[in-house]
């Protein structure tokens, strides 16, 4: 494989800051699943499949609601092969270094895995399309880790309507549950904010999604609070995260 110098330069950064591993599989093993819904032939008999990102995306959609993040992935997986500058700009604002990275490292798979059909990675072919894919990379990488190197943040959603002691275990047990999920490497900062009640609590997950947070909610399986849901964290938003203006409107503990 041909190797990116600023993959090697920031691997441990590239690597921290992809989406899960779940989702990732998900994204890579179904992203052309709409093509046969797409199929066109040319006068040539050449097959083309137009639009096949955006088809693969809501028929993904359509049978799994609840996972849109991989939807997403799906939809934007010809990011890095046809897009501009601009274009991954806005996607890394509007949808955070996570997703972007996972699409970049998606396309350097593609890439050699598609390389035959160029004539290998020695061709003039595969060495334009590595031409606009490294630059790419490069300006995704060098702009975002300069810019905020590793600060990332962590936000502890926990209840007002519970006594100090309880609403910190029960935002430790989020936390956890979350680190599990994703990075496990990284070391955040944590802030601890709060909400007056369950209810809240509830309407705080619509809102995270709505704003493409990824989160983990904890319910407390025994003693007072049984059954009810008592925390969430979030993932690890880094310091010019345009998210992270969202959290701002949260009151801290004190």
């Amino acid at each position: 494989m041909k190797i990116p110098e600023w993959f090697k330069g920031y691997h441990f950064q590239i690597c921290n800051n992809l989406q899960t591993l779940e989702r990732i599989k998900s994204y890579n093993l179904e992203h052309d699943f709409g093509k046969p819904l797409c199929i066109k032939y040319d006068k040539t008999g050449k097959i083309h499949y137009p639009n096949h990102a955006e088809v693969s995306q809501k028929l993904w959609d359509d049978n799994n609601p609840n996972e849109h993040i991989v939807g997403w992935l799906i939809g934007n997986d010809m990011l890095f092969h046809i897009g501009t500058i601009e274009e991954v700009n806005e996607k890394l604002r509007k949808s955070g270094i996570a997703n972007v990275l996972t699409l970049l490292i998606t396309a350097l798979a593609e890439l050699h895995a598609n390389a035959e059909m160029f004539g290998g990675i020695d061709s003039t072919s595969f060495k334009i399309k590595w031409k606009k894919f490294n630059k790419l990379g490069k300006h995704v990488v060098t702009t975002y880790f300069n810019e905020v190197g590793d600060r990332h943040f962590t936000y502890v959603i926990v209840r007002k309507d519970m006594e100090h002691r309880h609403a910190m275990v029960q935002g430790t047990h989020a936390a956890i549950e979350q680190i599990r999920k994703t990075r496990p490497s990284l070391h955040p900062s944590v802030i601890y904010v709060t909400v007056k009640n369950e209810n809240k609590l509830k309407k705080v997950c619509n809102d995270l999604i709505d704003n493409n947070i990824e989160f983990t909610s904890f319910t407390e399986n025994f003693g007072h609070f049984e059954g009810e849901m008592t925390a969430i964290c979030t993932e690890p938003l880094p310091d010019n995260d345009k998210r992270r203006k969202f959290m701002k409107k949260f009151q801290l503990v004190n």
